[in-house]
């Protein structure tokens, strides 16, 4: 397991509802699109952009910083079977 920062622009807010299987709640989230740059193999710039999720109330913190830049805490698994991105979201 690794740890890194993803660092990137903020280039979209917009709340996400979907509803629990299990209970039928309704459950919203804040789904965040983040633009960065990145460096292939031959040192090629890429931009890629990655969605993720936060609690609903923090729309309107990412909304009014459109366009400017975030760093969000993230780790790397490797397992037997493939390799995880997976976000940490600090509540």
């Amino acid at each position: 397991m690794r740890n890194y920062q993803l660092i990137g622009q903020i280039k979209g807010a917009k709340v996400v509802t979907r509803k629990d299987k299990v209970t039928q709640q309704t459950l919203a989230n804040t789904e965040v699109i983040v633009q960065y740059e990145d460096y292939d193999k031959d040192g090629e710039l890429v931009l890629d952009t990655d969605t993720i999720q936060f609690p609903v109330d923090e729309l309107e913190n990412f909304k009014t910083n459109l366009n400017k830049f975030v760093v969000v805490p993230y780790i790397f698994l490797s397992t037997k079977k493939m390799e995880h991105l997976c976000f940490l979201t600090i509540l």
